[in-house]
């Protein structure tokens, strides 16, 4: 599995680099101590980027950038709260983890975000299970009114929206959540207790 580290501290990323290396598997594409621009050659979507959210050019708004150019983005943190793992997730991110995981757990998460799936530091997530998540209460609506798997149609009537309003909603819960289809977005949302 290729993967691209982002940290300031060469030190840092030196060892993660082989540590991760040495769980036989990833593979390290690149390493970096500043966020390249979206439109850098180094920016690819084949690969995992693992980013420190402080790096020189980096900020949610430059994870935003790279999230929406397609690429998978995991944010490896030792300040994560779930305020800003909220706002992260909004700006599409894979996961949000710290840099204090044991190597076995950091390994299995980034492998799990490379097949897909949202991962969260253990220690952050049970924050997170209490409200309603990156979804607006709008966005909650639909699609606790979708989650029998009704066709859009039913679904817009049940919420008094247009059928193409509803379809865009559930397209952006969709990408918020990072999944690939609205039956998907109901098991996150049911998982994390944001819907019953």
């Amino acid at each position: 599995m290729p993967l691209i580290l982002i940290d300031d501290h060469e030190l840092l990323t030196s060892a993660l680099a082989s540590l991760l290396e040495g769980t036989g598997q990833f593979t390290i594409v690149t390493t970096s101590v500043t966020m390249p621009g979206p439109h850098d050659d180094t920016v690819t979507t084949a690969a995992l980027w693992v980013v420190d959210l402080d790096v020189p050019g980096g900020g949610v708004e430059a994870i935003r950038e790279l999230t929406q150019a397609g690429s998978r983005v995991v944010v490896l943190s030792a300040f994560a709260t779930s305020t800003l793992t909220l706002e992260l997730l909004a700006a599409g991110v894979r996961g949000v983890l710290s840099k204090s995981m044991p190597i076995d757990a950091l390994a299995a998460s980034l492998a799990a975000a490379w097949a897909g799936s949202c991962v969260i530091d253990p220690h952050i997530a049970p924050d997170l299970r209490r409200g309603h998540g990156p979804l607006s209460e709008r966005e909650l609506r639909v699609l606790r009114a979708a989650s029998d798997g009704a066709p859009i149609g039913q679904v817009a009537l049940r919420v008094h929206f247009a059928p193409g309003t509803t379809r865009n909603i559930l397209s952006g819960i969709i990408h918020t959540l990072g999944v690939a289809n609205r039956h998907e977005a109901v098991a996150v949302a049911r998982e994390r207790g944001w819907i019953e």
